[in-house]
């Protein structure tokens, strides 16, 4: 399962540039000749990309490389015999490749919807915006029962079940904008199921999630 978790690495300098950069969130400036690369800060600053911009196309390549790894190792995974560790482990999966199509669906909307490994030499169709969005909410509902309640260095960089309806309550926060319906009653379910768990609290110190011991103990 390694290439899953692997994968997500490249969050930050793919999804991570496209959402920051293109927004008011960050401006890169150039000084002299350093951080120009080519334009492409600056072209994602002024919302004048195209296709074939380094930023968009590199998230895009990242994201269904990693959802395609998701296919690959969930082909081998659902070979092997049955045990409650292999229910556990393909919901991993299938809950992480929830998250990369969630990225996708955002940032690009219509996308390929694909589940399957070596499907054959066929290009995939297309799927719209709200067909995807179904997908991942289906996905993390169908896994949820399967994944670990446990918080800790066991289950440290691996999808929980807190994970899942904390990323159910982000994609509904956005349902209006993906399907037309807004559906903000089940942002408040999944949001108070996290915080009802009560293994979560807010940092009052800004500086802690930087700090090397941020993470489980």
């Amino acid at each position: 399962t390694g290439p899953v978790y692997t994968s997500a690495r490249g969050y930050f300098s793919n999804y991570f540039d496209l959402q920051t950069a293109g927004s008011d969130e960050v401006v890169i400036p150039t000084r002299g000749g350093d951080w120009f690369d080519g334009g492409k800060w600056r072209d994602m600053h002024f919302h004048t990309w195209s296709p074939n911009h380094d930023v968009v196309r590199s998230t895009w390549d990242w994201g269904f490389n990693a959802i395609g790894t998701c296919n690959r190792v969930l082909s081998v995974l659902e070979k092997a015999e049955e045990s409650d560790q292999k229910n556990q482990t393909l919901a991993e999966i299938k809950t992480m490749r929830a998250w990369y199509y969630y990225l996708m669906l955002d940032a690009y909307g219509n996308v390929p919807l694909v589940t399957s490994f070596d499907s054959g030499t066929e290009l995939p169709g297309i799927s719209s915006r709200a067909d995807v969005f179904n997908f991942v909410i289906q996905e993390l509902e169908a896994n949820l029962t399967a994944l670990s309640e446990d918080k800790s260095a066991a289950t440290y960089g691996r999808p929980t079940k807190w994970f899942a309806h904390a990323l159910l309550a982000k994609a509904f926060l956005n349902a209006q904008v993906y399907t037309g319906t807004a559906n903000w009653n089940k942002v408040v379910e999944h949001a108070n199921t996290v915080i009802n768990s009560g293994k979560y609290s807010l940092e009052n110190d800004f500086l802690v999630q930087f700090k090397p011991d941020n993470g489980a103990g």
